[in-house]
């Protein structure tokens, strides 16, 4: 078995994060224990991806973790259906995946995938849907209108914003709602119109208030009080089109139609096609853990150790969103559907516009 030097020396750190962290963690202190598991996954599935692609065969893991019941979820029952399913190849928006429930929207309806059943269930509406989020112990999903799931049904919420709803995030007590034709926050207050004019695209926060990403109109910084534009010297339009933002480790991760960039609060990165990306369209980011999942429209990749690594037979996929849940990775794409990766096994969960007897396919092989 070779392992080049790279790979020894990233998973002999890693390695010792683990320990330095567990040895931390030896009290009951479960704030310890929750970064531990977080390292534990995020490290594991970095390890699984770079003993992937270096070919080395690796035990498959188990696809669910618990039924519904050990989770404290609501039962939902979800058939093999699908009502009046638009023409075409729909693209998968936004996506939510709530212990064995995956909850995607895409254009022209809510799709909600059972883990256990392997059941899924389809609602097709007359616009597309193109955000979703958790508020308030509710999912909401965004189109030209707002809407809180309740089942498999699409509930219309009232809230007064203008344009269409292009992203949606759950912020202290407000569900801001960005649009194409600005920010809005809902809460008990009503709706506030906190920015004009601009067709936003991307929202995470930080430790000091909020990023907005906008379509042409640049990115934007909101510490609760006032918003200030942010861009580099060298060049004031790389950020223009933000098509993707997210924050955790002291990083903010924004991608753009140009590439990747990674602010660590002093200094700028850029990460392009030169640097390993198979695409400088970037067009979802999850760094919910230490590995950072980047989807672009040409693949997938996972950036770990400050290097790209394409994910093992997702590294030419073109991908739309990317949601990682423990050692789990869930991808939305362009053509090919909702897509499973646990382990080496890549699963296509639901691609509906293709016959697929049950609605379950298997990639692995």
């Amino acid at each position: 078995m070779n392992w080049n030097g790279k790979s020894k020396i990233a998973i002999g750190l890693a390695a010792l994060a683990i320990f330095a962290l567990v040895g931390c963690a030896g009290n009951d202190d479960s704030g310890n224990q929750g970064v531990v598991k977080q390292v534990l996954d995020s490290v594991t599935m970095a390890v699984v991806e770079r003993l992937e692609t270096a070919q080395i065969r690796t035990p498959e893991r188990a696809a669910v973790d618990g039924s519904a019941e050990e989770n404290g979820l609501p039962a939902i029952d979800l058939a093999v259906t699908i009502e009046n399913p638009p023409p075409g190849l729909p693209r998968v928006n936004d996506m939510f995946v709530d212990s064995i429930l995956v909850y995607a929207v895409y254009d022209g309806g809510l799709l909600i995938y059972d883990l256990e059943s392997h059941d899924y269930s389809m609602t097709a509406v007359d616009e597309n849907l193109k955000a979703l989020a958790r508020h308030a112990g509710d999912l909401f999903a965004g189109g030209a209108g707002l809407y809180r799931i309740d089942g498999a049904e699409l509930i219309p919420v009232e809230a007064k914003f203008k344009g269409e709803i292009n992203e949606l995030y759950s912020y202290g007590p407000s569900l801001m709602i960005g649009t194409s034709e600005g920010l809005f926050a809902r809460n008990i207050l009503g709706t506030i119109n906190l920015l004009e004019g601009m067709d936003v695209s991307s929202i995470v926060e930080d430790h000091f208030g909020l990023w907005v990403g906008t379509s042409g109109q640049g990115l934007y910084h909101w510490n609760g009080e006032r918003f200030k534009k942010r861009f580099l010297a060298r060049d004031d339009s790389l950020f223009d089109n933000v098509t993707a933002l997210d924050f955790n480790h002291n990083h903010l991760y924004l991608g753009t139609d140009r590439g990747l960039y990674v602010y660590d609060g002093g200094r700028w990165e850029t990460i392009s096609t030169e640097a390993g990306l198979p695409s400088d369209q970037v067009t979802s980011i999850d760094a919910s853990g230490w590995v950072v999942y980047v989807g672009t429209q040409a693949g997938l990749v996972s950036f770990f150790d400050n290097e790209i690594s394409p994910v093992h037979k997702m590294g030419d996929r073109s991908v739309s969103v990317v949601r990682t849940v423990g050692r789990k990775l869930f991808a939305g794409t362009e053509r090919d559907g909702l897509i499973l990766k646990a382990g080496p096994a890549v699963t296509t969960l639901v691609n509906p516009w293709e016959e697929q007897e049950g609605g379950l396919a298997s990639l692995a092989h």
